[in-house]
């Protein structure tokens, strides 16, 4: 999943839910990352990840794309369905109980979620257009990933298909990350 589905699955456990979105930052294990919360998160992200990569509806999306962008069709199929979930969202209005919690980032990601969570990040998923600028975005940044820029043209040509997708695979993901915190929570207890 693609930062907007990570935050809609889980939009209001605070430091949980910003370890959550900020996932694909924290590099290597995440036993070493503190507070307890922003680990949860972190472990969280990671566990959504795998879940979503094996989904039976998400490789049928991957799949409906064209042969040429098989390479980066995952990463478009992420970003396509956080287009879907964009629609009618007011990404606004889900900042200020995050914002309340960004001092237990590291440093160097506490003006992050502010970024993100605005018209000009996830805000502009909600237009094609906009998802044609991420993706260029994208492809500008990881100079090892082509066939990014103009895949918007996929979005367009399996629209219908991949909206309804979306609408089969959301309930899934949202109930496997209730299981997956209550579960990584226990663990934490445990410990």
């Amino acid at each position: 999943m693609n930062y907007l589905g990570h935050l809609l699955v889980l939009p209001d456990e605070g430091l949980t839910t910003l370890g959550n979105l900020l996932g694909d930052f924290f590099k290597g294990r995440v036993a070493g990352i503190e507070p307890l919360e922003l680990r949860t998160g972190v472990a969280l992200h990671r566990e959504i990840d795998r879940f979503t990569d094996r989904h039976p509806v998400v490789l049928r999306s991957v799949g409906r794309l064209s042969p040429e962008r098989r390479r980066v069709a995952a990463a478009l199929v992420d970003v396509f369905y956080d287009h879907f979930l964009a629609q009618g969202l007011d990404v606004e209005q889900l900042r200020g109980g995050l914002m309340e919690h960004v001092d237990g980032l590291p440093e160097e990601l506490r003006a992050l979620p502010g970024r993100m969570i605005t018209g000009k990040w996830l805000g502009s998923y909600s237009s094609v257009e906009g998802i044609g600028y991420v993706l260029g975005r994208m492809e500008q940044r990881r100079k090892r990933i082509v066939g990014l820029v103009g895949a918007e043209a996929e979005l367009r040509q399996h629209y219908e298909a991949l909206r309804q997708d979306v609408a089969e695979f959301f309930p899934d993901v949202e109930r496997f990350t209730r299981e997956a915190l209550g579960r990584l929570r226990e663990e934490h207890d445990r410990s």
